[in-house]
């Protein structure tokens, strides 16, 4: 199929990706087939892959397909990076950012939205204006999220942002981040007892949502429309017409119905809080309990919080301690997954323009500390922990297959013991540079512990798997060592492709008894098996 049609086939999955994004993915697939198979043939465009890729992630992330997203999130960064569109870039920066937003952890989207500002200041000023308008609201909307309030509007009036693309669709979202941030503080005046503080930040709450009115409506107005009723219905809540908010929010939800996943889970959310304070205790259990179910299929983790918290108060307020205590709990275990899993930093002080080249390194450092094993260069565990989901999950969902090989290098504890652990681990390198050399671009070569390796294939049946763990046995056999230290290396494989029921874990450990298999055999072989 020509590059024409898999123009088509990008036209019509951005169209559809945010009004029916279950109708839009089977164009993205096909659209990232084809620019795979044009790309290997060397007559592709890295950035025509890089925008497919970014489009499926974005529709996946939609579908609430957390994992599958960010693999093809940093699919499209890493062909973006190889091109020589810095939009392109961007674009798949701020959309990355954003799936990291929704599950709280702000270090990773403001490194990526910082180094997409970054791109856009630093390209001068050929480069469209709009373009910095999206990362420059959602770093506003991550410091908000945060508490970093005034820091926010101080970052939204230090890059002047409503004159950057004035009168266009881009800027539509600028004053709802405004009216976010002028809440947050409302808020927080409230409490600290200042009532004409707080009276001063409701009036420009409104007065910033009143302007989105003034602006284009964009051409996929359900996302904003959502996005407003959030903040309209804070704002009732902030004047006490709790019931009031409820009605527009119930409103809201019903249009959204279908059309917009991460809107349906926000109304939900701010229709059950708005219920509780109107004390409509029944209707308010039902749709937090809606809302935590959302949160949890998105994986939106602050929403989840917040749905947890509040269905604790509810049952609180019943007097319904046992329920209180068990949601309570659910509460705990999750803000300890998160603080496992996340990292804070300080909001930056330096907004203004910031240099590329450092942003790059910062973010390619971190990324490499989190998730490469400084011994073998290859993933770490953490890596595969995080990308191994998403891979199975695109794989059972679309039906195509995915092989694992599981290797662990016979006897490693008698090289450590006879020749040293320095010796020991030369021979990990090596077996771990000649995994990821029989591996093709799009495989996760991975250290899964001490000196056992994985290499999972996307798109590879289980026989072409097995063919290719037989050939990195020989190639690990046939190695030569310097002063015969040691004397020979051998490595025994499992071999096992993913089964429709297949989650991560169950793929694992079927590796895992076939690697178990091959080494009670004799070791010095593979064992493979459906």
């Amino acid at each position: 199929m020509s590059p024409r049609s898999t123009d088509r086939l990008l036209a019509a999955a951005q169209w559809l990706a945010g009004r029916a994004p279950r109708r839009a993915y089977p164009y993205a697939l096909e659209g990232v087939r084809l620019a795979q198979a044009e790309f290997a043939l060397g007559t592709g465009d890295p950035e025509q892959l890089a925008l497919m890729l970014n489009v499926q992630a974005y529709i996946e992330a939609d579908l609430g397909l957390m994992d599958a997203a960010h693999v093809s999130f940093r699919r499209a960064y890493e062909h973006a990076a190889g091109g020589q569109s810095l939009a392109t870039q961007l674009r798949v920066l701020n959309n990355h950012a954003l799936l990291y937003l929704a599950a709280g952890a702000h270090d990773a989207a403001e490194r990526r939205l910082e180094l997409a500002l970054a791109i856009a200041d630093e390209s001068g000023a050929d480069f469209p204006p709009e373009y910095r308008v999206a990362p420059l609201t959602n770093l506003a909307q991550s410091l908000t999220a945060r508490g970093e309030h005034d820091r926010a509007l101080h970052l939204l009036d230090t890059h002047r942002a409503e004159e950057l693309a004035p009168g266009q669709e881009a800027a539509v979202y600028l004053p709802i981040v405004r009216a976010e941030a002028h809440l947050g503080l409302a808020h927080r005046a409230r409490t600290l007892e200042r009532p004409q503080e707080a009276q001063a930040h409701l009036a420009a709450a409104l007065e910033a949502l009143a302007s989105t009115r003034r602006l284009p409506r964009p051409q996929n107005p359900v996302m904003l429309d959502a996005d407003h009723a959030v903040i309209e219905g804070r704002l009732l809540d902030e004047q006490g017409r709790h019931a009031e908010a409820a009605a527009l929010l119930g409103r809201a939800l019903a249009r959204a119905a279908g059309r917009y996943a991460h809107g349906e889970a926000r109304l939900s959310l701010a229709r059950g809080q708005a219920l509780l304070r109107a004390r409509d205790l029944p209707a308010a259990r039902s749709e937090l309990q809606a809302a935590l179910a959302w949160h949890e299929r998105l994986g939106h983790t602050p929403g989840r919080l917040q749905a947890l918290e509040a269905l604790a108060a509810l049952a609180e307020s019943e007097g319904q301690a046992a329920e209180a205590l068990a949601w309570t709990k659910q509460l705990v275990a999750t803000l300890r997954g998160q603080l496992a899993t996340q990292t804070r930093r300080d909001a930056p002080e330096d907004v203004g323009p910031a240099d590329t080249q450092a942003l790059r390194a910062q973010l390619e450092a971190a990324e490499t500390l989190a998730r490469r094993d400084p011994l073998t260069g290859l993933a770490n565990r953490r890596q595969l922990d995080d990308l191994l989901p998403g891979l199975v999950q695109q794989a059972t969902l679309l039906r195509r297959p995915l092989s694992v090989l599981f290797v662990d290098i016979d006897h490693f504890k008698h090289v450590n013991d006879r020749h040293s652990h320095a010796v020991g681990d030369r021979v990990l390198r090596r077996v771990a540079a000649t995994l990821r050399e029989i591996g093709d671009p799009e495989a996760l070569a991975a250290r899964y512990g001490g000196e056992e390796l994985l290499l999972a294939l996307p798109d590879v049946p289980l026989g072409e798997a097995e063919r290719l763990a037989q050939r990195l046995r020989g190639q690990i056999d046939r190695l030569t060592w310097p002063d015969q230290r040691p004397e020979r290396v051998t490595i025994s494989l499992g071999v096992t492709q993913v089964r429709e029921d297949d989650s991560a874990l169950t793929l694992l450990a079927r590796a895992d008894a076939l690697l178990y298999a091959a080494k009670q055999a004799g070791r010095n072989r593979v064992a493979a098996a459906p």
